[in-house]
């Protein structure tokens, strides 16, 4: 009976909650023709295969994914979580449904992508070389006092623009602005043409109510010159000035348009518009003590998983966390327990993190305590109760933790204090009646004792010898190791691309296949990748640069480079102790005097 009945319970449970399954897509909105990243998350699992993205294809274009694991050991138990980034491009334009996907026995929920037309203020903004755009979220712009407000900041260039800056936004008024996260580099294609979008995102926190501006974002660069045509692969090279501004940093490692033999080119400025924001004071509803716009705030307790089991003088550890979308940690409170009955309370200094999630910053402060009962008996420890502001729902809101009642076991009994030896008596013993006769036996238990002691150790050490012997060889535990995923469909998609000559779906297909052959240590570009091949390979590899990045261009044939790989990457032979790999040689050799 109490097996059907547990069956039963597992059935009634839909397997998200087993697999602990989350899904989430970013950015959202978004604009048609901008890719969007699915991110999917399955933790307490030991496997879980790759999702099943065919219901993704009616909507959305699928541009390439990456798969991570992470492994976590808490209180002795070992947890994995496995996660992928899926990157997407919608098809058309309004409100997308993602669906529902199959990770192994788990589902994701479905989600709402809103995509949104290209306005035309942008589009024709979008005309010349160089356009700003920015974004607030929430887009209504009238937060609280310390809410959190995003501002995405994005560039869009051609491929004419050698180099530019692009200083930080500089609100006017009491405002606390922070960049989060790094850039984000793609390419959309507008009005018939393909334009480079650099995307930064910034946190504001503004600390007085009423009117607060923020003043147009200014750019400042260089076009290339009329006879400097095509992809500027010299000034990439070239490139190591440490001062331009990051948005332009070279895939090569240094800077666009830093060559210092190249002419400078025409200059060309671009502004984004100002942006208002009406900021709300603090609520008179509100009446905590410490004022938290959040828009969703919990509180955990690590005893509510493991109950601990308490004993007189034994300490134990409670650990408090505190969590907040659209707070960091600093802005977070500090918990205390404060003083309990028969109980010694010894508190740590907290632990703060912050972490961006979709258009959201999250701030986690974690407080260890460790408790020591002093007495017996039951242990009363009062609920923590903490007053916040829903901005969703702009109204007060309250994090409980319960409280706990528990039972304190006594301390065990100490262990009884040795039998006392009587003195001799005053007498002494070679003197007494009988004295030399208590003397001599007694010299003769103590000898019998050792004699004794000693016949155990041999017998002992005999008995370990030959259990030692006898006993069967040490097996080490087979450590099973995670296989690969399977790279024979991109050698597959390889092939094709190079039969048909596309050299850009070259270069992306060899650096997948290159993060899959070396997950620890990815090369980064091309020239990274032929710098570990051989010698015939590294020169198709080159080829393949050339033809990429050269300014001249040209076309392409692959099959060679097919032909030398085969469906595996030919490494060069491993550097000796006094010999170092050497890097691919350049596209265009100095010429002499330079």
């Amino acid at each position: 009976m109490p097996l059907v009945v547990a069956i039963l319970l597992c059935l009634a449970f839909p397997l998200e909650a087993l697999a602990g399954v989350q899904a989430r897509v970013e950015p959202n909105p978004t604009y048609l023709g901008d890719p969007v990243r699915l991110y999917l998350e399955v933790s307490g699992a030991d496997r879980v295969p790759a999702p099943d993205t065919a219901p993704l294809k009616k909507d959305f274009e699928i541009l390439g994914s990456t798969e991570s694991t992470r492994i976590a050991v808490t209180n002795g138990r070992r947890s994995e979580t496995h996660g992928w980034i899926l990157s997407l491009k919608p098809k058309r334009a309004g409100h997308l449904r993602i669906p529902a996907l199959t990770l192994g026995q788990a589902r994701t929920a479905p989600l709402e992508l809103e995509v949104r037309p290209l306005p035309p203020a942008l589009k024709r903004r979008l005309q010349g070389q160089v356009a700003i755009e920015t974004e607030l979220i929430p887009p209504d712009a009238h937060p609280y006092v310390q809410q959190q407000v995003l501002l995405r900041v994005r560039l869009y260039h051609t491929d004419q623009v050698l180099d530019g800056r692009l200083a930080d936004p500089a609100p006017n008024g009491d405002v606390v602005l922070e960049r989060i996260g790094d850039d984000r580099r793609y390419r959309v294609t507008r009005n018939g043409r393909y334009l480079n979008v650099i995307e930064r995102l910034y946190v504001l926190f503004p600390q007085r109510s009423g009117h607060l501006e923020i003043p147009p974002l200014r750019f400042e660069g260089h076009l290339r010159a009329e006879r400097d045509r095509g992809d500027p692969l010299m000034q990439r090279l070239f490139g190591r000035d440490p001062f331009t501004d990051p948005f332009f940093r070279s895939p090569f490692g240094g800077a666009l348009g830093m060559d210092p033999f190249a002419r400078p080119g025409r200059a060309v400025s671009a502004a984004s518009k100002p942006r208002t924001l009406e900021v709300r004071p603090r609520p008179a509803a509100f009446k905590g003590r410490h004022w938290l716009p959040s828009a969703a705030l919990t509180l955990k307790d690590s005893w509510a998983e493991h109950p601990p089991r308490l004993q007189q003088g034994e300490p134990v550890s409670r650990t408090l966390t505190l969590e907040a979308k659209g707070l960091e940690a600093s802005q977070l409170p500090i918990l205390k327990l404060g003083p309990i009955p028969g109980v010694e309370v010894f508190p740590e200094p907290p632990e703060n993190d912050d972490r961006v999630e979709g258009d959201q910053v999250v701030g986690r402060s974690r407080q260890r305590f460790t408790l020591v009962p002093q007495r017996p008996g039951t242990l009363e420890l009062p609920g923590i109760r903490l007053d916040w502001w829903d901005t969703g729902k702009d109204r007060p809101a309250t994090a409980v933790l319960p409280r706990w009642r528990l039972k304190v076991a006594a301390a065990p009994k100490a262990a009884p204090p040795p039998p006392q030896v009587r003195p001799a008596p005053s007498q002494s013993a070679a003197s007494a009646p009988g004295g030399s006769y208590h003397l001599d036996r007694r010299s003769t238990a103590w000898a019998a004792g050792a004699v004794l002691l000693l016949g155990l150790v041999y017998i002992w050490w005999r008995v370990r010898r030959r259990a030692g012997r006898n006993a069967a060889p040490k097996v080490r535990p087979r450590v099973e190791k995670r296989p690969r995923p399977d790279s024979r469909p991109l050698w597959k998609a390889l092939a094709r691309v190079c039969r048909e000559g596309d050299a850009a779906a070259a270069e992306r297909i060899l650096l997948d296949l290159a993060r899959l052959h070396w997950p620890e240590d990815p090369p980064l570009d091309l020239a990274a990748l032929g710098a570990r091949l051989e010698t015939r390979a590294a020169d198709q590899v080159r080829a393949l640069i050339q033809v990429r990045y050269a300014p001249a261009g040209g076309t392409w044939q692959g099959e060679a480079l097919c032909r030398v790989l085969d469906g595996r990457f030919p490494l060069r032979e491993a550097a000796g102790p006094r010999q170092a790999a050497e890097p691919l040689p350049p596209l265009y050799p100095p010429r002499p005097g330079r």
